[in-house]
């Protein structure tokens, strides 16, 4: 399971690299309101949160924000860095 720093780095990166496509926040809420549950935020590709701040419980899991958000947004800036570098050095 993912930890609430973990997913912290992912908002983090995604917004270092110009996304905004989710949030997940925390793996519970048990420092807001006591009850342990999992809270996303999911944002739209302009940065407005599209579910105002309620929470989405159970979905999507941990690993779909990883592997579906994450990962790609990732991936590609990675791979846009790596062609401005070849074309730059050219």
């Amino acid at each position: 399971m993912m930890t609430e720093w973990v997913a912290k780095y992912i908002y983090d990166s995604s917004i270092s690299f110009g996304y905004y496509n989710i949030y997940a926040c925390y793996d519970s809420m048990e420092d807001y309101d006591q009850r342990k549950v999992n809270f996303y935020d999911v944002y739209d590709s302009e940065g407005n949160c599209i579910n105002e701040g309620d929470p989405f419980y159970s979905f999507p899991s941990w690993n779909e924000i990883y592997d579906i958000y994450w990962l790609p947004t990732v991936r590609e800036a990675s791979q846009t860095l790596s062609r401005d570098l070849k074309e730059a050095t050219k």
